[in-house]
């Protein structure tokens, strides 16, 4: 009973042994060839037109993101990327001279004035 049992579990699934059969692809035209397909004049009129303003869309979309991708004033994100990165880079620069120097920022930004001749020494 038991080499019965054991038989059954291996060669019941002999479907695994047989080697697979290749799948045919799947024909979307009705023709052989499709590239020599003859169309009439409404269906490529049609499928013209329908080109067009395929292309006349992504051609407006692609403006636009150049457009967009061309501005760094003002409220756009580039700007705000820049003036956010400059903003932290100067604010860790001070930081970090206020430490070393000792002076706080307004001192700071006095002794720059005074090392680059805007306002007097005095």
């Amino acid at each position: 009973m038991m080499s019965v049992v054991l038989l059954t579990m291996v060669f019941g699934r002999a479907s695994g042994f047989v080697p697979a059969t290749k799948a045919q692809p799947s024909r979307l035209c009705a023709y052989e060839d499709p590239g020599k397909a003859v169309l009439d004049e409404a269906t490529f009129a049609q499928q013209s037109r329908d080109l067009d303003k395929l292309a006349e869309a992504w051609r407006e979309r692609r403006l636009l993101v150049e457009w967009e991708q061309s501005k760094n004033v003002g409220f756009v994100e580039v700007a705000e990327i820049v003036n956010g990165r400059a903003a932290m880079f100067f604010v860790v620069t001070g930081l970090l001279t206020e430490y070393w120097t000792g002076q706080s920022f307004p001192e700071q930004v006095l002794t720059l004035l005074r090392t680059t001749g805007v306002i007097g020494l005095a």
